[in-house]
């Protein structure tokens, strides 16, 4: 028999063991999705391989014809019989490579089988487990039932309509010809009621904090930066008890990681609304939907009137995204809807709906409207521990870094005077927030923001239509004072524009910081200027931006 012969019936063969082995993959029960791809794809290959096989068949058939042929040709030249030798075992190679790549699969697929059994025993045994934790879990919840049962009607809210613990302070209402002269006043007593704490706030810091509260419309969010013991959680505190306003700290906590941190969540179980403390309070300030809520009968904690400010103590112990993110969007939103707040359908895009479980019938979602009448500061710690704020945040927040003092200050030891015993009023706290900034006020400060922007285009950070009138707002928000222009500009730069550079390298980028630095000796802020000169010195090659420390201003 001639070796073509052979190799011919080692093709057939090979061809048997491809069918049978496609036979044997079509019987086979898939346990796993993931290994019924494989085998698929494993199927595929076999049959591309049976595939070639049969071409390389044709090919030596092609090959016995031709060499008939050419031995019965009389003129056959030595160099085509040469030609046709190398072809020849060219086929003769390409079948052994097929003989092998045939084995190879085979082998991958015995393996293949293999691991599907194990895995089929591995999903038999979870499904076992599954059943039993599924049975032991019904046990539970009917052992919780007969412990806690499911709380109806206003028991369901009960936690919710706990009011939080408010000093009284009379409100005194103020027309607005007064309510400038009103503001410089409450500033002034709030200085020294600083000041009476021991707590070594210059002008400038508390204007910056004021300010940026009061446009609140535009920046949502005041947070307030830098290392451990400058005080960042002690100036919200007073700030708040000199001025009338009522005040919570929150205390965020690492594992925070949806808005149910921070307004609580229907606990199935028992059937009831677990409440945070931010949700209880905003049920108090709440200036819109109360009266559709079923209160408990002489509930009279109301205090939509006032004014109330959140501390969110060491925000980025967590994921500012995770937690605050979608909240911080609706504050955002809520300055588009402020001349049709009256209007539910408007308000519904920056209410916060709470997750109250099954509703009864006529019974809606309770959702909480976060008025103006609110305001968002927050605190954080810049150490190893700390999670960094991300630009989405940044555009939405004004930032006041708190650099290391240059000497630390002694306690006084004196029992500080108490502020006087009345409450902010709503309204006149938005008498306080109405915009003056005169026509070449704005002018000079929109060249200055597009100088500003051109240089974050520059590293490849600009900033859009919202920083731009956040700033602006800023700027005719800020107490009247003779320079109060140049010392606006120069808080939004150091606010809004320093935490973007920072961490930026020098190196391709001066262009952009040397148009910054011509911002700010324009704006004419000395400390600013020696802060951002030490910033672009740091050896690292980076903008190391610390802050500044503002106490000899």
């Amino acid at each position: 028999m001639s070796e073509l012969a052979r190799a011919g019936k080692e093709i057939a063969a090979e061809e048997a063991k491809v069918v049978n082995l496609a036979t044997q993959k079509a019987q086979q029960e898939a346990a796993v999705e993931e290994l019924k791809e494989q085998l698929m794809k494993l199927q595929q290959e076999i049959a591309d391989r049976a595939l070639h096989l049969n071409a390389i068949r044709y090919d030596i058939n092609q090959g016995e014809i031709e060499q008939k042929r050419l031995i019965s040709m009389q003129e056959l030249t030595e160099k085509a019989l040469t030609k046709a030798k190398v072809a020849y075992e060219a086929t003769l190679t390409a079948i052994d490579e097929a003989k092998r790549k045939l084995a190879d699969t085979e082998t991958k697929t015995y393996e293949l089988e293999q691991k599907a059994q194990r895995l089929q025993k591995e999903i038999d045994s979870l499904e076992v487990w599954k059943n039993t934790l599924a049975a032991l879990l019904q046990k539970i919840e009917a052992d919780l039932k007969r412990v806690h049962p499911q709380a109806t009607g206003e028991d369901r809210y009960r936690d919710l309509w706990e009011p939080v613990p408010f000093e009284e302070l009379p409100v005194t209402h103020i027309a607005k010809p007064r309510a400038r002269e009103e503001e410089r006043l409450a500033l002034e007593r709030t200085s020294d009621y600083l000041e009476s704490h021991s707590l070594q706030y210059p002008k400038r810091v508390l204007n910056a904090f004021h300010t940026a509260l009061k446009t609140a419309d535009m920046s949502p969010l005041v947070v307030l930066a830098g290392i451990s013991g400058t005080g960042k959680s002690l100036l919200p505190k007073r700030y708040s008890e000199a001025m009338g306003i009522h005040m919570i700290s929150l205390a965020v906590q690492p594992r925070w990681d949806s808005p149910q941190d921070l307004f609580g969540f229907f606990n199935h179980l028992e059937g009831r609304y677990k409440a945070t403390e931010l949700a209880r309070a905003m049920v108090q300030f709440e200036r819109y939907n109360r009266n559709d809520w079923k209160l408990p009968q002489g509930w009279d904690h109301a205090r939509d009137d006032r004014m109330l400010l959140v501390l969110l103590d060491e925000m980025n112990l967590a994921r500012v995204e995770y937690y605050f993110s979608e909240f911080l969007s609706k504050l955002e939103t809520r300055r588009s809807i402020l001349k049709d707040e009256d209007n539910p359908l408007s308000r519904a895009a920056v209410e916060i709906a709470l997750d109250t479980g099954s509703l009864q019938d006529g019974e809606h979602n309770i959702r909480l409207y976060p008025g103006r009448n609110i305001l968002f500061t927050g605190t954080m710690n810049e150490d190893e521990s700390t999670q960094s704020l991300s630009d989405k945040v940044l555009d939405r927040a004004c930032v006041l870094r708190f650099g290391r003092p240059a000497k630390m200050a002694s306690a006084i030891e004196q029992e500080p005077e108490q502020p006087e015993d009345r409450g902010l009023a709503y309204d006149t706290w938005r008498l306080w927030c109405e915009n003056d900034l005169s026509e070449s006020d704005e002018r000079k400060v929109n060249q200055w923001i597009g100088e500003l922007n051109d240089a974050m285009e520059m590293i490849g950070k600009p900033f859009a239509h919202r920083v731009h009138q956040a700033i602006l707002a800023y700027a005719g928000n800020y107490p009247r004072d003779n320079n109060r222009i140049n010392l606006a500009m120069a808080d939004q730069i150091e606010q809004r524009i320093m935490p973007k550079l920072r961490g930026i390298e020098l190196e391709g980028n001066q262009d952009a910081l040397d148009a910054v630095k011509r911002v700010i000796a324009q704006a004419n802020d000395a400390a600013l200027m020696k802060a951002f000169e030490s910033a672009t010195e740091h050896h690292s090659g980076t903008f190391l931006w610390r802050g500044l420390d503002r106490t000899k201003e």
